[in-house]
């Protein structure tokens, strides 16, 4: 991993502990996060489980992962969530470890429970410019990915697309497959939005 990539990295990180995660406490039920890189090798325990922090819950010895990645949006603000799928052979991309780990749940393979995906004005790497971040499970997100129809209509139910798309803007070329919140929303699941100063727009449990 890059110096730079790291440096990326770490600056995220920083985003959602004080950005984010402030925001959102609430909404999914209080409690306190732990960054993996304070207990663990952050690039180990990412790389292999997609982990970036604990959700611990003291009053009741509890503890879940969650997912989460943090964005600054240069010309248009989205509102999705977004998995990479692409730049590593297949077997290795983040989506195909994460689906591994979820049709394999009954081997135990250790994946996030929670999805949390955060949006920023500018500048770049500020956590004071919190606009917005959606949360949901990442097994619905995942399954959308894989059982939905992709590049079909924004009103599908089953609506994604990858970032190889015009309108997304991807300059870099890295792809990502793109899950609206707007999907999660007409399929009925979990999920949540929280807005600047925790106004929360929930749809069912947060689970």
């Amino acid at each position: 991993m890059s110096v730079q990539v790291k440096e990326a990295i770490g600056k995220t990180q920083e985003a959602f502990v004080n950005g984010v995660w402030p925001q959102v406490a609430k909404a999914i039920g209080g409690g306190r996060i732990v960054p993996v890189e304070a207990v663990s090798d952050k690039e180990f325990l990412d790389q292999y489980s997609g982990i970036d922090h604990w959700h611990v819950m003291d009053n009741r010895s509890l503890i879940r992962g969650i997912a989460s990645r943090c964005q600054w949006p240069k010309y248009k603000m989205f509102q999705t969530f977004t998995v990479r799928i692409g730049n590593k052979a297949v077997e290795q991309t983040e989506l195909a470890k994460r689906l591994y780990a979820m049709h394999h749940a009954d081997k135990g393979w250790l994946r996030p429970h929670l999805f949390i995906q955060a949006f920023f004005g500018m500048p770049q790497w500020s956590y004071n410019t919190f606009l917005y971040a959606g949360i949901a499970k990442m097994d619905d997100v995942l399954t959308i990915i894989e059982s939905g129809k992709r590049g079909e209509k924004e009103t599908s139910c089953d609506w994604w697309e990858d970032t190889t798309a015009a309108k997304w803007g991807q300059a870099d070329q890295k792809r990502f497959a793109v899950v609206p919140f707007s999907t999660l929303r007409r399929k009925g699941l979990s999920f949540i939005k929280v807005e600047k100063n925790n106004i929360a727009r929930r749809s069912r449990a947060n689970g």
